[in-house]
């Protein structure tokens, strides 16, 4: 009889090694010490940690295997180290060597309807990383264990200061999305069903992984104008990009050009490079400074306000386009026009004044004036006219007055 007694516990340690050779559970409690992670995992319907009392009065507790800590299982702890922590409520494997639970390590199992999968594309790789009370706060994740509990995990998941991290490789795109999240209306209708008890927590979580599925679309980012309260590195074969925020800081570099702005296009700050110059533009023309292989230009307005060109041989200044004012300098000559036939040469040797139809020049006082074919002498101001003709050996001038 003793034989068979010791047959049965012999029967009864195999087989349970032989279930705690693998069990599947979800994460009730984690911490980080002596640099590794540790977590507790439950196998069953009491999902309390160990060593706490269920909610329910412990009526579970027969059907629940309860660990008692074990190490996370490492991604990588050779040359090239990764960590991705554990997260309470996750869906785990739990391996034990010979099936002893003192033993075992606890690594990721499978997605499910309310831990989704971030992605379901079959040749990329997306990086998600989540607020760590995204999906109903950490007191929230421990089902209807108290209405208070669930409604502050409530109000934790979206704050105004939580941000989602997106990563998505392919063969030809790096794509960083870095996203703030705010508490939105419906997130607050549900924080106040949370608090309300546990009755109402379960119906909420019976939906949450459709709710969640639809949260983890990738967000779309316009290329050219960004998006709220989003910031993106983007690197394909053919270009880079970074934005930050809707219409505020934007750079595109490809083979062709540097293109740095800030605010919508042509309105604000905004560079340019390429093969034929560089451009610093503000505010829609407003101030624009241009340099090129063979000038720089600066402008302040439209091509027909004040502008500023120099070149290896001159300067030219205009306002008002080339019609108008404009003063071209070398080193030679100063030149300065207004519009067609206006016009004032400065030289080392001389100076050329000549007008459409009136110039004068005077000194201390007294004015040379020519007006309608006439020259006039000695005048008192700038439009003076002499009433007294010149006398020449032919007589009286049809062309010279003075004033005597």
């Amino acid at each position: 009889m003793k034989a068979v007694h010791a047959m049965e516990r012999r029967l009864q340690d195999l087989e349970r090694q032989f279930q705690n050779k693998e069990r599947l559970g979800r994460i009730v409690d984690t911490k980080f010490e002596n640099q590794r992670w540790y977590v507790k995992m439950n196998d069953g319907e009491d999902q309390t940690p160990s060593g706490q009392q269920s909610s329910g009065g412990g009526s579970g507790g027969g059907r629940t295997f309860k660990s008692d800590w074990m190490p996370w299982a490492s991604f990588s702890h050779g040359t090239i180290k990764m960590s991705v922590p554990p997260k309470k409520g996750q869906q785990v494997l739990m391996r034990s060597v010979g099936g002893k639970p003192e033993m075992a390590t606890v690594e990721p199992h499978h997605y499910g309807p309310d831990t989704p999968s971030p992605h379901g594309e079959h040749d990329e790789v997306v990086s998600l990383i989540e607020d760590e009370d995204q999906e109903g706060g950490k007191d929230g994740e421990s089902g209807g264990s108290g209405g208070s509990s669930g409604g502050e995990g409530g109000e934790g998941g979206e704050g105004e200061d939580k941000w989602n991290a997106w990563l998505r490789q392919t063969k030809d795109t790096h794509h960083l999305i870095i996203r703030k999240k705010e508490q939105s209306e419906d997130s607050s209708q549900q924080s106040q069903q949370a608090g309300g008890g546990g009755g109402e927590m379960d119906a909420m979580n019976s939906k949450g992984g459709q709710k969640q599925q639809k949260k983890r679309k990738i967000p779309e980012v316009s290329e050219d104008e960004g998006d709220d309260k989003t910031t993106q590195i983007k690197s394909t074969k053919d270009y880079i990009l970074k934005t930050v925020g809707k219409n505020k800081s934007y750079q595109r570099m490809d083979d062709d050009k540097i293109h740095t702005r800030y605010g919508e296009k042509d309105e604000k700050g905004d560079v340019l490079m390429d093969e034929d110059q560089v451009k610093v533009q503000f505010k829609d023309k407003k101030s624009m400074v241009k340099w090129t292989e063979e000038d720089l230009t600066h402008q302040m307005g439209e091509d027909d306000k004040s502008k500023v060109v120099f070149t290896e041989d001159n300067i030219v200044l205009t306002q008002g386009g080339d019609n108008a004012s404009k003063t071209v300098w070398s080193k030679d000559s100063i030149t300065i026009t207004q519009g067609d036939d206006t016009r004032i040469v400065i030289t080392k040797d001389f100076i050329e004044v000549k007008g459409a139809s009136d110039a004068s020049i005077g000194v201390d006082g007294a004015w040379v004036h020519c007006v309608g074919g006439k020259v006039h002498l000695g005048v008192a101001d700038p439009k003076g006219v002499a009433p007294v003709r010149v006398m020449t050996e032919a007589g009286p001038s049809s062309k010279v007055f003075a004033m005597l």
